[in-house]
Parts: C-alpha cells; structure tokens; sequence
C-alpha cells in the first residue's frame, strides 16, 4: 500500500504548532515493516508536513494516524473558533486513516484568513 499525507497551515499568525520537529517519531518501531519519507518546515506563517508511507497497511495507517493525534495535540492559538476548526479539519483524516481496505483520496482546505490550508490524504494499493 502506499499512503500520502500532505499538510499546510498559513496561519496569518493565529496558531502554530509546538514543538515541530520533534511531534513525529519516523523511526519508531511501529512502522519497521513500512518505508516513510517524512519532512516538515516552517517559513514565516506557513508550517508544513508531509509523509509518505509504503509496505505493510498497518504500519502505513498507524505512521500516518500517529502524526495526525500528535498534530491534534500540539496546535497552540489564541482564537477560540480555531479550536473546533483544526480540530475537525484534523479529526476526519484521522478518522479515515483508522479503517482498514479502503482506498481513498480526501482533501480538505480553510478559508479565510487560513486560505492555503489544506490537507490531502490519499491511501492507494
């Protein structure tokens, strides 16, 4: 299987991510019988994440739903009606990631302020 997750936040300030380059474990023993290629940057307002995940459907899916909780708990903002907002627009591809055989290919986005903030999520066999 091969697993492509793809984040960007422009955040115009409003939110951020803590503790960035620590948030996902590639090496971690979860996903030995998969080969990641993960990356993450962060220019001014805008934080970026990828992953690419390929081998065994588990350790595919649990590479990719690891980096989505840990990214769920690391958002920091000062905006109240962020809070719900990156929640949902993380929470559903975790959702996803977490069922096993399907294919899928989901995207998602915020406007706004955050125009440029999507998320694409592709799972292929």
């Amino acid at each position: 299987m091969t697993l492509v997750l793809g984040i960007s936040f422009h955040t115009d300030g409003d939110f951020g991510v803590n503790d960035r380059e620590s948030i996902f474990n590639k090496d971690s023993r979860l996903y030995r019988d998969a080969d990641l290629i993960y990356r993450t940057e962060e220019s001014g307002e805008s934080i970026e994440f990828a992953l690419v995940a390929t081998g065994d459907e588990n350790a595919c899916r649990w590479a990719a739903r690891d980096l989505l909780e840990s990214l769920i708990c690391e958002l920091r903002t000062f905006k109240s009606y962020l809070v719900n907002a990156l929640y949902q627009f993380l929470d559903t591809p975790l959702t996803i990631v977490q069922k096993r055989g399907n294919e899928v290919r989901y995207e998602d986005s915020l406007s706004g302020n955050y125009d440029g903030t999507y998320l694409l999520l592709q799972i292929s066999r």
